[in-house]
Parts: C-alpha cells; structure tokens; sequence
C-alpha cells in the first residue's frame, strides 16, 4: 500500500476545494489578532492532521509562555467560487448600507 503524500495548495485559488487551517494570533504586521492563513491542503484529512499537529505545537508554546492564552488553531472549508461569492456579498452589502443612510 502507498502512502498519501501531502498536497498543500494555494488558499487564494478558487478554482479549487481547499480546506484551510487558520492560527487565530497577534498579526505583527497589521497590529490586531486575527486568523492568519498556516497552510491549505487538498482534503479534510490532511487539514485535520495538520490542525492536531499546530495544536499540540500550540499547547506547548502557551506552556512556554511563548503564544497568548487567547490563540487557537481552527480550519475551514472554501469550495470553488467561494473568494467571489465573498466580493459579491460584500458589494451588496455596501449597496445595502449605502440605501440605509440616504
């Protein structure tokens, strides 16, 4: 029997299903927490491995006093189109919001 390899793929492609592992923490760069994108992969399986993997990573950081209690590693499922569904909800809610203060 082969062994599955791991297929990371591109989080931003919307050609594709991808399951995407987040890391809820301080973004240094912007100066908020947020999720930041850790990796993206082409099934759940390998997403939810790498979720465990980060997690005990993460439970062994806290224990250092290296990440902050309030960080968790999460993942989510974006299915082809979703990047455009996404613009689209937001143009119709700018639209909605604009109608609402006239």
């Amino acid at each position: 029997m082969r062994a599955l390899g791991v297929v990371k793929v591109d989080p931003t492609d919307d050609t594709i299903d991808r399951w995407i592992v987040w890391w809820y923490r301080l973004d240094p760069e912007r100066h908020e927490r947020r999720h930041t994108i850790v990796a993206a992969f082409d099934n759940p399986v390998e997403m939810e491995a790498e979720m465990s993997r980060l997690t005990h990573q993460l439970l062994d950081r806290k224990r250092a006093g290296v990440s902050e209690d309030v960080e968790w590693i999460s993942g989510t499922h974006h299915h082809v189109g979703h990047n455009d569904e996404m613009a689209a909800r937001r143009v119709a809610w700018a639209a909605f919001r604009r109608r609402q203060s006239t």
